[in-house]
């Protein structure tokens, strides 16, 4: 499986932690990350969603994980995306 590093920043701020071995998976889109893969001290601020937060539930090959979608900066390569989205 190909792995890359990728630097995730509090939005707008030089907070950040770099994840090593973060899987590449070409089928799919965005980024997902568990939880416990970044420190405690990056705290993500969830995307509002009406009155509560958004969600998303993601199928994998052997089975489902839920979380929720949060904002961030991300870095691959050294790479800024032109275009910010939540991730």
């Amino acid at each position: 499986m190909l792995t890359t590093s990728v630097t995730i920043c509090q939005t707008g701020t030089s907070n950040c932690a770099t994840i090593d071995d973060v899987q590449v998976d070409t089928g799919s889109n965005g980024l997902r990350l568990l939880a416990s893969a970044l420190p405690a001290s990056l705290a993500l601020p969830a995307v509002p969603s009406g009155g509560g937060v958004s969600g998303e539930c993601a199928v994998f090959g052997s089975g489902y994980a839920w979380g929720a979608v949060r904002r961030a900066d991300v870095r691959m390569a050294g790479q800024v995306p032109s275009r910010f989205r939540s991730i």
